[in-house]
């Protein structure tokens, strides 16, 4: 009724869960947030309601690949691939360019997001200020045994599963021209083609898109 979301709800445990090879550097723990049971359920039907919302709109680029029905990892590789077979075989350039956006989803500024999604989206204004009620004043704290770190506020990020990280990357797909890009959330996959004569042509496609 308020479109609030409780404060108890949003404090996560972190429990740092050591990688393969880890050589004890603080940085290659893996964190692992625990949130109250709750919060999960809420979660998942905001989850749900969101993806119907923005499937039915057609909002998102085809590129995006996440969240998406009938468009998985398995197409997006299957496209990809095909995509560059195509030009080998074709005795055509290829140039393929990776983009790794790191620590993207904890660095999601929760003002310029919920600025946005009103007017791209067209989410009402109870439902904004229930997602900005979601994101802001997290806090979180990290336990390891018994023991126990102080608890901080968390100031940028958004939950990786809520697709709210995609509404704010969907921009970047119409500032890129003259390639073919593949998204899955924050991997990003640009495939560049062009004539084997014309390599000049082909860089400066390249150079255009980095620059956007």
């Amino acid at each position: 009724m308020t479109p609030t979301f409780p404060n108890s709800w949003k404090i996560a445990r972190f429990n740092p869960i050591r990688k393969k090879n880890n050589t004890g550097n603080v940085s290659e723990y893996r964190p692992i947030a625990l949130l109250p049971v709750l919060s999960k359920v809420v979660e998942h039907v905001l989850k749900k309601q969101l993806v119907t919302y923005i499937d039915r709109s057609s909002f998102l680029y085809d590129c995006q690949r996440e969240f998406r029905k009938v468009r998985g990892t398995s197409m997006l590789l299957l496209g990809l691939t095909d995509r560059i077979r195509n030009c080998v075989t074709g005795h055509i350039i290829c140039i393929l360019l990776s983009l790794d956006l790191k620590k993207a989803v904890d660095r999601v500024d929760y003002f310029v997001l919920i600025k946005k999604l009103p007017t791209v989206y067209g989410l009402g204004k109870s439902v904004c200020k229930l997602l900005f009620s979601y994101l802001a004043v997290r806090k979180q704290f990290v336990q390891i045994g018994d023991i126990t770190s102080s608890t901080l506020l968390v100031k940028s990020g958004v939950h990786q599963g809520l697709l709210l990280f995609i509404l704010l990357l969907n921009d970047f797909f119409k500032f890129i021209e003259n390639c073919t890009p593949y998204a899955y959330a924050d991997d990003v996959e640009i495939v560049f083609v062009g004539n084997r004569r014309s390599l000049n042509v082909l860089q400066s496609k390249f150079d255009l898109a980095l620059a956007s």
